[in-house]
């Protein structure tokens, strides 16, 4: 669920695996890029080692998109990652990259420059895309100093949403809407326009100026978005199951057995209810939240206390969770402006569906960690 992003400093060694830098013949015969393993295995892919072990080595066949220096057109075409014998990390290896004809793109690259990463695949990697990042190149300026200024000694590492997100805030207008960096942004907003979000629509639409979101893209992110969904609830429901007797004192699946609730989960807690929408997303807390009229309805009709729990950074036995104050008085102002703006301007037959929420104009409590991570039984 969780996806695969490392940011890695390249070495005048690593530029040997592009034609135009190898001919040079000033950086060695490496002709590959180093995976640092602490990255690649220890936190992507654990079992990688012993897949390679099970298939006498043979290098994992990834299809590679090259994007950048710039906003240069991507190229694709297969690599391998290999580890051999006397390697301490794992490799991007193959033939030589050549520069597209008519191009001299990746001559611009020098040591110091980054390469963004993002492995596809759930037991080894099968498909990689790589976005260059140029100090040389005038449209990567501004990335690479903020890179350069967040990260002053890297040499590889994990990059979580989080920090694309931080990176982007301090980017903002030193890069081109439609610059290839923005893309790493995209899965955040096709989830929320997958959601019907108008603000993830815009921002797609806003970059995506020379290409259209697909069909498939599109269904793609409804689906994930479902799965996230239902495996926010599954967290939660464990996560309730293991608060019995120390904090409530019982609970009640609701939407497991009734889908169009207008809440996930009823909680008692001293004697007393308490109504639970699960809100997921495998993006940062900062994700919009979608708030259906049925749900704002029940927040404010109801006797009984509603709380928002909002779960983020969702992926297998893992969330973040931050739970809202009661949505009471929240759910007030929308009723107030439903009904004003009905009254002053009254339209038969339109009704509104949903809303989309920042969450930084609600109240939350303290992150609270879900991690079964470690406690999965072995198969």
């Amino acid at each position: 669920m969780s996806r695969k992003i490392a940011l890695k400093k390249l070495t005048l060694s690593d530029l040997t695996i592009f034609e135009c830098h190898f001919r040079k013949g000033d950086a060695g015969n490496q002709k590959s890029i180093n995976l640092n393993r602490n990255v690649l295995e220890k936190q992507f892919y654990p079992n990688l080692t012993a897949v390679a072990e099970e298939n006498d080595w043979q290098p994992f066949i990834v299809n590679l998109t090259i994007q950048g220096p710039g906003s240069s057109s991507p190229q694709v075409l297969p690599q391998k990652i290999i580890k051999g014998g006397t390697y301490k990390n794992w490799r991007l290896n193959g033939k030589l990259i050549p520069t597209p004809d008519g191009d001299e793109r990746y001559q611009v690259l020098s040591a110091g420059d980054y390469a963004i990463m993002e492995f596809t695949g759930a037991a080894w990697p099968s498909q990689m895309q790589m976005t260059l990042v140029a100090a040389g190149h005038p449209e990567d300026t501004g990335l690479h100093s903020v890179l350069s200024s967040l990260y002053p000694t890297l040499s590889m590492k994990e990059l979580e949403l989080e920090e694309l997100t931080e990176i982007d805030d301090q980017v903002q207008n030193l890069i081109s809407p439609d610059h290839p960096f923005r893309d790493l942004l995209e899965t955040q907003d096709l989830e929320d326009a997958a959601l019907g979000g108008t603000a993830g629509i815009r921002k797609l639409r806003k970059r995506r100026r020379a290409r259209s979101v697909s069909y498939e893209e599109l269904r793609k992110a409804k689906k994930a978005a479902e799965n996230v969904g239902r495996l926010g609830e599954f967290l939660l429901d464990q996560y309730f199951a293991d608060q019995v007797g120390q904090g409530i004192d019982n609970y009640e699946w609701v939407a497991n057995v009734n889908a169009i609730a207008p809440f996930d989960f009823e909680l008692t807690i001293n004697a007393d209810k308490q109504l639970v929408d699960a809100k997921s997303t495998a993006g940062d807390f900062k994700n919009p939240i979608h708030i259906s009229t049925a749900e704002a309805e029940e927040m404010f009709y109801s006797d009984y206390e509603y709380r928002i729990y909002r779960l983020y950074d969702v992926k297998e036995g893992y969330a973040k969770l931050k739970i809202s104050a009661p949505m009471k008085g929240f759910s007030r102002h929308i009723a107030h402006w439903m009904r004003t703006a009905q009254e002053s301007h009254p339209l038969t037959g339109v009704s509104i569906d949903s809303f989309s929420v920042h969450p930084s104009i609600l109240e939350w409590g303290q992150e609270i960690i879900i991690d079964y991570q470690e406690f999965d039984e072995p198969e």
